[in-house]
């Protein structure tokens, strides 16, 4: 891999792990219990659109096991949920981006199979078919969520940031 490659990847990373730590720092106001804004997407989508699928796979996982690493996590139930979440996201973006959707369809599209993942994930640790009753809940909230992520990400791009390829 490439110097500059390389060096974009890491500045990435570390600009997902800041947001992802920001987000900790939040207080929960979401009707939802563990639901967050996202923030640290914006870098992956980001990523997605500018450099490719395998980099934006990296980010997410690498920021998943940091992340998790510094919260003292990554043997818990909620890295678990996370790790689903964040794989499924990957996964739908990307199967988004294959179909040349815009950067907002492929947003929502990402917030939504999060929310899919993390909810089979808990599903797969307590057994119950009951959480599946949150589902149109959290589609629906990944409308407006989806949307801020991809037009952040549209911004982002507009100002050409050093990181552009």
């Amino acid at each position: 891999m490439k110097n500059s490659i390389l060096t974009k990847l890491s500045m990435l990373l570390a600009l997902s792990l800041i947001l992802a730590y920001l987000e900790t720092l939040l207080p929960p106001f979401w009707p939802v219990p563990g639901m967050k804004l996202g923030l640290a997407n914006i870098i992956v989508l980001y990523t997605l659109v500018e450099m490719g699928k395998k980099e934006a796979l990296m980010i997410t996982m690498l920021r998943l096991l940091s992340i998790s690493l510094l919260l003292g996590t990554l043997l818990t139930p909620s890295f678990m949920i996370g790790f689903f979440g964040a794989l499924f996201s990957w996964v739908g973006m990307s199967w988004a981006r294959n179909r040349s959707l815009s950067i907002l369809g492929i947003s929502i599209l990402g917030a939504a199979t999060h929310n899919t993942g993390q909810l089979l994930a808990a599903y797969l640790l307590i057994g119950s078919t009951s959480l599946f009753n949150f589902l149109p809940f959290l589609w629906l909230a990944s409308i407006p969520f989806g949307s801020v992520t991809g037009l952040i990400v549209l911004l982002l791009q507009k100002r050409k940031l050093p990181l552009h390829s």
